[in-house]
């Protein structure tokens, strides 16, 4: 059977306090006094580690491999870093190991150690070919645990984020107003024009849209104008907003808008670009100091209805500029649409700033938006769910995403709290 690294480290950490005394491949008793300490950077896998061999204590590192002869294929005998290892821990012991100096290095062989049921249950883990690999084992956990992972990784998805957030308001100078209008027109596409929207806001000087914010039409015409939607006019509202960005064009410079990839196939009417682009024209309009305003410690609800925005009642009736609507509709933003957008810019902008700043008070508020609103439905919800997965809120739904991401997918069921509970 096939063992990865991660289940024997995993095991090191659990085995060795169980088990009052080992021998090693040559038939020295050995007692492990510390395990060390998991170093997850280049060297042993584990350091300051404290071990009786015979009679002698030691003190030093200790490495771990699925074959003792993996030593040599990593090179370790050449590298200076492996001359304090004191022991060597393997699944499988097939070849003896010497340190530079040519000294043997002890060996314990887990092969003959481990409980047969302990292999069993990760023989099922790392063979399943479900979504979710301990699918049938873990309608037995505890849902407290079950939370606890949920959590745990949630905070794993808002850190890896911040640490993308980051990386990227270098590329705006530390301009942290606009990046974060750069995430809110990225979402506002949704998954349908999010590169597009992205497009948009690259052509449109952060600057120039800022000085728009002042009058709505002028906020809507310039907007629409380099979306490349008022090229053509045809009729009087398409016709008042063209003649409104040529005015901006002149004023500001700014060269012809360049194409843009909108995607209006099965876009439903409430995702069309034109009612997105209105939305976010009223939000920039009626709220132009938006960055500042998320960072005041507001109620979830009101925090919810500022992205409740309305775009303009012409959309209620017009799929495109000249085109009626069958069926009149409502032009405001979804709520279950504002709550993701709370979740998707808001929380994530304050979780960056509050690691940014170090200031914890940011990130507590960021966990508190999402512990205030319901959990999202998607495919990844409904999949835990049906295993017993305690989801009900924002922090849950983002939980489970990462969960099944970075854990489910990826069968790192040793470095899950369920797995290590399926293997206790």
């Amino acid at each position: 059977m096939k063992v990865r690294e991660e289940l024997l480290h995993f095991i090191w950490k659990m085995i060795s306090k169980r088990v009052h005394g080992f021998k090693s491949a040559s038939g020295d008793k050995i007692i492990i006094r510390e395990t060390g300490v998991h170093n997850h950077y280049a060297g042993p896998d584990f350091l300051e580690a404290n071990v009786l061999i015979g009679e002698t204590p030691w003190f030093g590192s200790v490495e771990l491999h699925c074959k003792s002869s993996d030593w040599y294929h990593h090179k370790h005998e050449k590298d200076p870093n492996y001359d304090n290892v004191l022991l060597h821990v393997v699944y499988l012991h097939d070849k003896e190991v010497y340190r530079r100096d040519g000294s043997t290095i002890p060996v314990i062989e887990l092969r003959h150690i481990l409980p047969q049921e302990h292999l069993r249950k990760y023989e099922i883990l790392m063979q399943a070919s479900l979504n979710v690999p301990c699918e049938k084992l873990v309608l037995d956990i505890d849902k407290r645990i079950k939370s606890e992972q949920l959590k745990q990784a949630c905070a794993e998805r808002l850190g890896e984020k911040s640490e993308k957030f980051l990386h990227e308001l270098e590329k705006v100078n530390g301009d942290w107003n606009q990046h974060f209008i750069q995430k809110l027109f990225t979402h506002f596409g949704f998954k349908t024009n999010a590169k597009a929207m992205r497009a948009l806001l690259d052509y449109i000087p952060f600057h120039v849209l800022q000085k728009s914010q002042d009058s709505l039409q002028s906020m809507n015409a310039l907007l629409m104008g380099s979306a490349g939607f008022l090229e053509k006019p045809v009729d009087d509202y398409s016709s008042e907003l063209a003649k409104e960005f040529q005015f901006l064009k002149h004023k500001h410079l700014l060269s012809s808008p360049p194409p843009i990839q909108w995607r209006f196939a099965r876009t439903r009417p409430h995702n069309s670009p034109y009612l997105r682009l209105s939305q976010l024209a009223n939000l920039m309009h009626s709220s132009p100091h938006l960055f500042s305003t998320i960072l005041q410690n507001i109620a979830t609800s009101e925090m919810i209805q500022l992205f409740h925005c309305q775009g303009e009642s012409y959309w209620s009736t017009h799929t495109q500029f000249g085109q009626k609507r069958v069926k009149p509709i409502q032009t405001a933003l979804g709520m279950n649409s504002a709550q993701g957008m709370v979740v998707n810019t808001v929380v994530q902008t304050l979780y960056s700033y509050g690691l940014y700043l170090k200031e914890n008070i940011y990130c507590q508020r960021a966990l508190n938006l999402l512990e205030a609103i319901p959990a999202e439905k998607n495919r990844y919800t409904r999949r835990y769910q049906k295993l017993g997965f305690p989801l009900q809120t924002a922090l849950d739904s983002q939980g489970a995403i990462q969960q099944y991401r970075a854990f489910c997918q990826e069968k790192k069921c040793e470095q899950c709290f369920i797995g290590k509970q399926i293997f206790n």
